[in-house]
């Protein structure tokens, strides 16, 4: 899918010397650090609700298993 992003010239340039170095299009590069971004991000979101089903929450937990040491 195509889109319209406004980036500096600044930013452009040095997208495409990322793109020379590593033989590459410019949309290449692109479509890596999105992609890298999104993995990243998609991390940080993975722990939410954790608990939610758990039979205690997670203070309990966290002091049921510093007991175990």
């Amino acid at each position: 899918m195509r889109i319209l992003v406004d980036l500096p010239e600044a930013d452009l340039r040095a997208l495409d010397e990322i793109g020379r170095r590593r033989r590459v299009s410019r949309a290449k590069v692109i479509h890596q650090a999105v992609a890298e971004y999104l993995a990243r991000n998609a991390e940080v979101h993975a722990g939410f609700g954790l608990w939610r089903d758990q039979p205690m929450d997670g203070l309990d937990y966290q002091r049921t298993a510093r007991e175990e040491w």
